[in-house]
């Protein structure tokens, strides 16, 4: 047998400790190893559970956010508060229930339902109602009352895993949020501030209507027109619109002389004022010196001589001889029949004084656009009309001397009417004033005419009225005016237009603004592109989705409406240079959509660029820059000699009716259900994040 080789004693004593020290290390890297993993495991798990939350977070906010305006529609707690967020500090409350999209998503992440948790609320924060801006060194406010500039804070907990397990989170985001007016009624405006959507009261509103219609390039025609017509109209005839067309401001010492006309036609002759009562001028006035000295003096002198023949057979009373001045009222604007039937004296007044006035404001006798509807006769009109805005008819004047009691003798009294009497009833020639001068000094005229035309003028200088056969452009553009309505100054905006102040003043229309605080502009793009680059424009169906004020800055592309676009919703667009319209701009869902305002801030608005086409719109051109004493801008919409087919309203600083299409009716017809009603706002949830907080695994969150 072999022996056994075993170490020696000194060598196992040094085997053994060794031994036990490995096995130590080794005992202690596998407790570490053991310790680190299920360390890691439970990092990871804090890690994926945390971002798990945070990924439901994200998504209940953005399916919240997509969602929240028809939120707005259907919740009324959510609507009150977005239109009075002082009227619920502890907002409204939503929970995963009310996502369900986002919680089909935390199921499914999660691995079943029940193991997410989600409740919080919407509130609405820093809100700020006057938005004051300094312009011009001087701060201003710039709302309309329950107009804002705030943020919508979004602000919930989160917990997720099994209910016995679950651990919540806390989370809070915050975006802006803006509010704009587009629609009010006049009486929702007293004392509410900056009244922008004042316009929408008006289906014409131009505001340099005084200064066009005297355009010697115009003579008138912007309102009277062989060549081209205007029909105003309304979709409901309960709910029309204004006209106003400005004229002299309410300061204007000489506003009562700038007015405009509209010749009155056959079918308008309910318009005319009824003929003023006879001026009857007694024998003792026209004695005087200003009056008719020398045919008295003559008179007085025959009737002695008459006196005398008479032997006292017959008494004369030459006191009892009157002066007659009668005016007949007629329309202006007639068929060639109509005029055909005018007595052959009353024509021959009328063709001679357009005939040496053709080609000047005064000489217009054309056809009136059609500011009362398609047929003219649209009376309640006329109250809805604001400016310094006249009817201008014709009217024939004669001037005759009332012989008839000149005796107590009726045979005598009638020879001497026929055998005086013809030479002083006379048609009353209209003469302007270097044309009365230059008959005062020629020899040729009679000193019995001189001296009619001599009192005639001294009538209509103290009553300031016009007593010779010409158009008179004296009284109202309204029913029967009375013979006191004459040489009115007009009616101004009512209620007036008021502009950025913090007191509340008044200002007139001239320097009125709309849509001009930035504060509550809703998007802004650089150019047209950028917009169709957006979100809100759809390719597919060439539409174009409208929610509050959007700007498009560059004012040397400014904006184009593309061909047959068509826009849902409603807001206003903005432009700093032109807007062209390429041909139709309508309303997507008719019933639904509305109102769309196209503004141009310093441009114009150019329409039917490609074709004639319809536009449901708004069509704003008020420059900026307009100065009523001249030397500012002004802004037009051209219809680029197509036909005008505006279904809303025109509001810019000159007609241009010379734009519009020949031949054709071109038609203005106010969207009385989309511009004339209650309060509407829209509100817009901006995309801008401005906070965003969020704290995992919460102690302040767990129930």
């Amino acid at each position: 047998m072999r022996q056994a080789l075993t170490p020696p004693p000194g060598r196992r004593a040094f085997i053994l400790p060794f031994v036990l020290v490995l096995i130590t290390v080794l005992a202690t890297l596998g407790t570490w190893y053991l310790f680190s993993t299920v360390q890691s495991k439970n990092i990871f798990y804090v890690f994926y559970r945390d971002d798990l939350a945070r990924l439901v977070a994200e998504s209940a906010i953005a399916e919240y956010r997509a969602t929240i305006h028809d939120r707005v529609k259907n919740n009324q707690a959510l609507a009150n508060l977005i239109a009075n967020p002082a009227s619920n500090n502890r907002g409204v409350p939503f929970s995963l229930a009310d996502l369900p999209s986002t919680s089909a998503m935390a199921n499914s992440l999660l691995g079943g339902s029940g193991r997410c948790e989600l409740d919080g609320t919407v509130t609405v924060r820093h809100v700020d109602y006057d938005l004051i801006e300094e312009i011009g060194g001087t701060r201003k406010r710039s709302t309309f009352d329950r107009e804002y500039q705030g943020t919508v804070r979004f602000q919930f907990r989160l917990g997720l895993g099994p209910s016995d397990k679950r651990r919540f989170s806390s989370f809070l985001y915050e975006f802006d949020v803006k509010r704009a007016c587009l629609r009010s009624l006049p009486s929702q405006r007293v004392n509410r501030g900056y009244t922008t959507n004042a316009l929408n009261d008006y289906v014409l509103y131009i505001r340099d209507a005084y200064q066009e219609f005297q355009d010697i390039n115009v003579k008138g025609k912007s309102l009277n027109n062989d060549d081209r017509t205007l029909i105003i109209d309304h979709t409901n005839s309960g709910k029309r619109g204004k006209i106003f067309l400005g004229c002299g401001r309410e300061n204007d010492p000489d506003k009562t002389q700038k007015y405009v006309f509209v010749n009155v036609n056959e079918k308008m002759d309910w318009l005319l004022p009824d003929n003023p009562p006879d001026l009857v001028i007694p024998w003792t006035t026209l004695k005087q010196a200003d009056h008719m000295p020398k045919f008295t003096q003559e008179l007085e002198a025959k009737i002695q001589e008459a006196e005398q023949q008479a032997q006292g057979q017959v008494n004369f009373t030459p006191e009892k001889v009157k002066a007659i001045i009668s005016v007949e009222h007629k329309p202006l604007v007639g068929t060639q029949g109509w005029w055909q039937n005018l007595v052959a004296r009353v024509k021959a007044l009328f063709d001679r004084f357009f005939r040496i006035r053709e080609g000047t404001t005064i000489g217009n006798k054309e056809k009136p656009i059609h500011l009362l509807g398609p047929q003219d006769n649209d009376q309640s009109m006329c109250n809805l009309i604001e400016g310094n805005v006249r009817q201008r008819f014709w009217q024939t004047a004669t001037f005759r001397m009332d012989f008839s009691e000149i005796t107590d003798n009726a045979q005598v009294n009638q020879a001497i009417t026929q055998q005086v009497g013809d030479k002083f009833n006379i048609d009353v020639q209209y003469y302007s004033d270097s044309e009365l001068n230059m008959l005062q000094n020629s020899a040729s005229i009679s000193d019995s005419t001189k001296e009619i035309y001599k009192v005639i003028r001294f009538y209509e200088n103290r009553d300031k009225t016009l007593l010779m056969s010409m158009p008179n452009p004296l009284y109202p553009f309204k029913p029967k005016p009375a013979y006191a309505d004459r040489n009115l100054p007009g009616v101004y905006p009512d209620p007036p237009l008021v502009g950025r102040t913090i007191g509340g003043t008044t200002v007139d229309f001239t320097n009125f603004l709309p849509f001009a605080p930035f504060l509550v502009r809703s998007y802004r793009f650089v150019n047209s592109q950028e917009l169709y680059n957006s979100p809100f424009y759809d390719a597919d169906t060439n539409t174009l989705t409208l929610n509050g004020i959007v700007m498009i800055e560059n004012e040397a592309e400014g904006l184009t409406i593309k061909q047959d676009l068509k826009y849902s919703g409603r807001g206003v667009l903005l432009s700093y240079g032109d807007i062209r319209i390429e041909g139709n701009f309508t309303k997507a869902d008719p019933a639904a959509d509305g109102p769309c305002m196209l503004y141009t801030y310093r441009g114009n608005i150019i329409a039917n660029v490609k074709a004639p086409g319809k536009i449901e719109a708004s069509l704003i051109a008020l420059n900026y820059r307009y100065n009523p004493t001249g030397g500012g801008g002004l802004s037009i919409v051209n219809f680029s000699g197509r036909k005008a087919q505006v279904k809303g309203n025109l509001l810019a600083d000159r007609l241009q009716l010379g734009t519009m299409a020949t031949g054709v009716e071109n038609s203005l017809t106010y969207d009385s259900e989309t511009l004339n009603g209650d309060l509407l706002y829209c509100t817009t949830f901006g995309g801008r994040l401005r906070t965003a907080r969020m704290t995992f695994d919460d102690p302040g969150a767990r129930p």
